[in-house]
């Protein structure tokens, strides 16, 4: 009956987690026009490099160069076998991480076994919404496969503490854990020096040999193609400076870092960020304070988490929000139940006061799923607009750029230049250099102006170091709501294409809503070759059921092309002539094309349905360089 029971709970928890994800998902769809979005431009990177491995036999960001961007070689791998098998799609990365949840889900579950049916259920599902499992989840990523390849590794090393022994599948989530993210190699040293102190050889040797394959083959192949032996994102955002300063010997040098980088750490996103950390290092240290005083054995074991937590805080990398440090959580877990079970609480309040902080902490974790679908809207406005818009107009050019995933994975002929150095040898190998940062910026500076590409499109506090002479910004977009996005803005930089305002210009039809700034929406009149756009961007009109816009033109007999922004629940556009009609994307403004051919006569935009849509912009595209004599557009009917 009781094992009924707890089936039963396990598989509401699973509908509870479904019902939230029907939710999400449906919002992610709302904000991003009907479409999947990942948050993370670093997700397309994997993408892009499986697509290329496929489609190509190119392990590489694009079809032309070998690029050792990924971080976890064992993410783009299953990524590359899902394309094999279902073709190159989006929704393969959220399939696989939908499996992963799933296991993960029930391996959270059978972690609180040992307590009542009610805690285990509100534990379970309380520790997955702190991960927290939807932002992650939508991360397009890695991070669930890690996490849960962690929280399976420190239970059976808890496990084994206490008398059980590993058997194979122990190294062989060593194996697989170290090809899904190289911060594995932190605990997985820990556990080494253990079985060095316990003078466990076999143990020791067995667990170098399974963590030593991934890492060790995809070192050769990046040293094979000229790279280093790390990946590049690895070298180039893992790079620290404590460890710079003691290799040299510098110990007052890394101290200074150090404390640099906790002030910056904790006044720039202490509260959202470090709160797991914080709580999980001072709940350890008082408990094995008790355990101590207790007589316990193998207390200083499970100093494990804190050690771990400090050489993460110390070597490797922390965003906001939570994404790369989120297996602290899952490694903390089993010695944080196993310290708790041999503490012996006296005070029966003890546990609800202990719950009450761990609430506090963690509450900042809990609300990040809500936003989730802010993370994909902001990516979808940002980095898909900039694939596109290179898809458009620069098809097989030649670009820069910082955020390359997007851009990379939606393109098939465009050249990327990366000047953060993950997908170009040569500004990685700059930027890996023992220079100064100064002598730095000149080497990469002078590099991209040997580059000539046809365009540049960055953060601009980030490319304005080591902009080179004579390029010159054309344009700048936005974003309204920013979660994840390193910047909320982008700006076009143009090098030797002096129409790339008119581009920029003609490319506003398709766009959602983000603010354009810049040269390119200064312009009036035509914007390119026969092109007029009837009025400026962020201005709508509602055209009421039964309204018309009558549009009074005098242009040359020929063909045209009309392209209309606008969007309404179930309402129908219409065009007269020649009698052609859509049914509008409710979603957002989504851009509609109209090819007809004109006579003199005035053209008509109706709402024959019974629901008001709203227009965006309209923009004309005429057959030649012919003036366009475009009066004030008249509403009627409303």
């Amino acid at each position: 009956m009781e094992h009924k029971k707890r089936a039963e709970a396990l598989l509401l928890l699973y509908l509870l987690f479904l019902f939230f994800l029907i939710l999400i998902h449906r919002a992610i769809l709302f904000r991003c026009g009907g479409h999947l979005f990942y948050s993370y431009d670093d997700a397309y990177i994997h993408m892009a490099m499986a697509k290329n491995l496929v489609r190509h036999g190119v392990l590489g960001i694009t079809r032309f160069a070998y690029t050792p961007a990924s971080s976890s070689p064992l993410w783009t791998l299953l990524l590359g076998f899902g394309y094999l098998l279902f073709g190159v799609n989006t929704y393969i990365p959220l399939v696989l991480n939908l499996v992963f949840l799933v296991i993960l889900v029930w391996q959270v579950w059978k972690t609180f076994e040992g307590h009542s049916l009610s805690w285990q259920f509100t534990l379970s599902f309380l520790f997955l919404l702190a991960l927290p499992v939807y932002l992650i989840l939508y991360s397009g990523m890695e991070h669930i496969l890690h996490i849960l390849l962690v929280l399976l590794l420190a239970r059976k090393f808890v496990a084994y503490l206490h008398g059980k022994k590993l058997g194979w599948d122990f190294y062989l989530l060593v194996f697989l854990a170290m090809g899904a993210r190289y911060e594995t190699s932190f605990f997985l040293l820990l556990f080494f020096l253990y079985f060095l102190w316990e003078r466990k050889w076999a143990q020791a040797g067995t667990l170098l040999a399974s963590a030593v394959p991934f890492p060790l083959a995809y070192g050769i192949m990046n040293i094979y193609h000229g790279w280093g032996f790390l990946p590049s994102s690895v070298a180039v955002k893992g790079k620290s400076v404590i460890l710079h300063y003691l290799l040299k010997g510098e110990i007052f040098g890394a101290i200074r870092s150090f404390l640099g980088a906790l002030r910056f750490r904790m006044t720039s996103f202490a509260v959202p960020t470090l709160s797991m950390e914080i709580f999980i290092f001072f709940l350890l240290a008082a408990f094995l304070l008790v355990l101590f005083l207790q007589g316990k054995e193998k207390w200083p074991f499970y100093l494990f988490p804190p050690i771990l937590i400090t050489l993460h805080f110390l070597f490797a990398y922390y965003t906001y929000p939570p994404r790369y440090q989120n297996y602290l959580l899952a490694f903390a877990l089993p010695f944080v139940l196993k310290v708790l079970q041999g503490v012996k609480v006296r005070n029966r309040l003890a546990p609800f006061l202990l719950g009450a902080v761990a609430l506090g902490f963690f509450t900042p974790r809990f609300l990040m799923n809500y936003n989730t679908p802010v993370g994909s809207e902001g990516l979808y406005s940002q980095q898909y607009q900039m694939a596109m818009f290179v898809k458009r107009f620069f098809p097989r050019g030649r670009v820069v750029l910082n955020d390359i995933g997007t851009v990379a994975f939606y393109n098939e002929g465009v050249k990327i230049v990366d000047f953060v150095g993950l997908a170009t040898r040569e500004v990685y190998e700059i930027k890996i250099s023992p220079v100064p940062s100064e002598d730095r910026r000149a080497l990469i500076k002078n590099f991209l102006s040997r580059q000539e590409p046809d365009l540049a499109i960055a953060f601009e506090d980030w490319i304005k170091p080591i902009l080179p002479e004579g390029w010159w910004e054309a344009g700048r977009w936005r974003l309204l709501r920013n979660l994840v996005s390193a910047r909320r803005e982008v700006v076009f930089y143009g090098v030797k294409d002096r129409e790339l305002p008119l581009k920029l210009r003609f490319n506003s039809v398709f766009l959602p809503d983000v603010v354009e700034g810049g040269g390119y929406t200064l312009m009036k009149g035509w914007i390119s070759r026969g092109n007029y756009r009837l009025w400026e961007p962020g201005v709508s009109i509602v055209l009421k059921p039964g309204g018309k816009f009558k549009i009074p033109l005098s242009l040359p007999h020929g063909k045209y092309r009309l392209f209309v922004r606008a969007r309404g629940a179930g309402a129908v556009l219409k065009l007269l002539p020649p009698g052609e009609s859509v049914e509008l994307d409710k979603f957002s403004f989504h851009p509609y094309m109209f090819d007809l051919y004109l006579q003199g006569e005035d053209i008509f935009l109706e709402n024959p349905s019974s629901r008001s849509l709203v227009f965006r912009e309209l923009l004309f595209q005429g057959p030649g360089e012919d003036s366009v004599n475009v009066s004030k557009v008249v509403v009627q009917g409303e």
